[in-house]
């Protein structure tokens, strides 16, 4: 009787391993006129994790022994993900158990650790049972395995280095790294070992190991001056033949054409409102700027309407220039009567 870890262990194999109980997550009809977990262990075995914890913890209580049933997710080692280096928790891998208290004198010697935070001999320890059938929780796999673990690192990457990039973050995982990588980079340049091996590589193979060393690093530094410019010359004349061919078509056709067509009415707006003396300042945005216009012509032709029409093109402006969506219709002509509405307000004399 006082062993009461063997006890514990006893009522949890009767549970898991005896074949009287059945692990399902189908539902099972229940006498409603007794206790669901008194119609478990006694009438319909069968049911779902948290019935085995249950069951557990009401027996240890019975027999005397602290218990407590524990939720939470369990897993084993093919939910590691070796691409994110961390364990993949699904929603299938809840789970039930149940921790039983053992006293100070009766805690097994194996499953003390951690005596350097935990004092064993005052304070005992929780023991960890799990009485539900091997097999129970669902860890299939598939083909498709590695390309959902492949999407979770992906998502797991966006959610920690863009959704929640704080500046502890940004340090250990940007800067850090950068500088460390930048560090080794400067080392390696800096060590003469392998330029050392290289130019004596290089010069065996061109047949200059004949040369004295000034003369033979002479006439490497004038063949990488060559090649440098060739290089260059090549890119600069790639880059001539790709402007050429994107941007020499009028503009009847070319996409260049249409959006400079597009975004003309907001240079009109800032033509028609430099009449008035309202210039826009190199620090202004175009929705600031829009404001402060709206304000002034407001008050100039004591219209208060006006105070929200500049707001309409600039905010037609937005969707052309950032959003790269051109206008229907509808919005085109929102923004020819705002332009006519300020066109129409008599400037200073």
């Amino acid at each position: 009787e006082q062993d009461r870890v063997g006890r514990a262990r006893y009522l949890e194999r009767q549970l898991s391993r005896s074949d009287l109980f059945r692990y399902s997550l189908t539902g099972v009809e229940r006498d409603t006129s007794i206790d669901p977990i008194e119609d478990f262990v006694t009438r319909h075995p069968q049911g779902h994790c948290e019935y085995f914890a249950t069951a557990l913890t009401l027996m240890l209580r019975s027999q005397g022994i602290p218990a407590r049933m524990v939720c939470g997710y369990k897993i084993d080692h093919d939910a590691w993900d070796d691409l994110g280096k961390y364990y993949l928790v699904r929603q299938l891998h809840a789970h039930a158990w149940v921790e039983a208290y053992v006293k100070p004198s009766q805690v097994p010697p194996e499953l003390m650790h951690g005596n350097d935070c935990w004092n064993w001999k005052e304070w005992g320890g929780w023991l960890r049972l799990d009485p539900t059938p091997a097999g129970a929780v669902d860890t299939r796999t598939s083909w498709f395995t590695p390309v959902r673990r492949a999407m979770d690192w992906l998502d797991s990457a966006w959610a920690n280095y863009f959704v929640e990039l704080d500046r502890q973050r940004q340090q250990d995982a940007i800067y850090q790294p950068i500088a460390k990588a930048a560090t080794a980079a400067w080392q390696a340049v800096t060590n003469p070992e392998p330029w050392q091996s290289l130019f004596h590589s290089v010069t065996v193979a061109l047949y200059l190991n004949h040369l004295s060393r000034e003369v033979a690093w002479v006439l490497l530094i004038a063949a990488g001056l060559v090649s440098a410019a060739l290089l260059a010359a090549c890119v600069w004349l790639l880059v001539r033949v790709g402007r050429r061919s994107r941007f020499g078509r009028k503009a009847d056709g070319s996409s260049r054409a249409r959006h400079r067509v597009e975004i003309e009415f907001y240079r009109r707006l800032e033509t028609l409102l430099a009449r008035h003396g309202i210039v826009r300042q190199p620090g202004q945005t175009q929705r600031e700027f829009a404001a402060v216009a709206g304000s002034r012509l407001a008050r100039v032709s004591d219209n208060a309407r006006l105070a929200n029409v500049p707001g309409l093109v600039a905010e037609a402006f937005y969707r052309v220039r950032f959003g790269a969506l051109p206008l229907d219709n509808l919005q085109t002509q929102t923004v020819e009567l705002a332009l006519a509405e300020i066109a129409a307000v008599k400037p200073p004399t």
